[in-house]
């Protein structure tokens, strides 16, 4: 346990790394920052971030999806990021923590662009067994919570099935830019606005939400259990998306 909490604890400082290159005070991300590209400008940039990066797990609050170029590989993984500044020639600031940030928050615009509008039809899909290199022993935690963890195949290659209710919850994924990397889905609120989280898949999915006698959430065990499981296959669902999906 204590090495996966300290692999969970690498990933995480890994991820801060581009928010981390200043000691300048906090970023201004105000609105007039902000950069619009045209949709042939859009798509061309989705597909060369499609080529570079790649979704990874990221085992902390409710677990997430960072999109990164190598999650294991600092030096590997700032230079892939840094060569979509030439994408955006309007972040033109000094302060590096900014202009890090400004660039994460566009990409994660592209990003969330891409997964409303982009098409893919369920079936088996064929995906790179990356997860390899930053799992403990083929292991990848869920969660801060000690969750069932994902038990990666030792293949280099997987089949997996994306199912329409996977289709349903990519559309509602909560995609941002935060300090300066890209969350194909926050890791604490991953479908919405609800760090319980189960609400929201409910709602994605089209599916009543129980109440108890005070309004609260009263879901079963079998509905939390199945819940629980969908957002453990995220990551695959995430993955065969990015590779597979058409963007008009």
């Amino acid at each position: 346990m204590l090495i996966i909490k300290l692999t969970s604890l690498i990933i995480l400082l890994l991820l801060l790394i581009p928010a981390c290159n200043s000691n300048s005070p906090p970023e201004n991300t105000n609105e007039k920052n902000m950069v619009t590209h045209d949709a042939k400008a859009n798509r061309q940039t989705i597909a060369e971030l499609r080529a570079i990066l790649k979704p990874y797990w990221i085992p902390e609050e409710m677990g997430g999806v960072a999109l990164l170029a190598d999650i294991m590989d600092e030096q590997k993984n700032d230079e892939k990021m840094s060569v979509f500044f030439k994408n955006f020639p309007e972040i033109d600031v000094n302060d590096q923590r900014q202009k890090w940030s400004l660039l994460a928050e566009q990409i994660a615009r592209l990003c969330d662009d891409f997964f409303h509008h982009a098409s893919l039809t369920p079936g088996v899909y064929e995906l790179e067994n990356y997860h390899l290199s930053y799992a403990y022993q083929g292991i990848l935690p869920l969660d801060a919570e000690d969750g069932k963890p994902n038990v990666l195949p030792k293949q280099a290659t997987f089949q997996f099935t994306l199912t329409e209710e996977h289709l349903k919850l990519l559309s509602y994924l909560n995609i941002r830019g935060f300090h300066g990397y890209v969350e194909l889905m926050d890791a604490k609120r991953p479908y919405g606005n609800y760090s319980y989280y189960y609400v929201d898949m409910a709602n994605a999915l089209g599916e009543p939400v129980p109440k108890d006698a005070d309004g609260e959430p009263a879901f079963t065990a079998e509905q939390l259990s199945r819940y629980s499981e969908l957002h453990r296959q995220m990551l695959f669902a995430v993955q065969a998306f990015w590779r597979f999906a058409n963007y008009p």
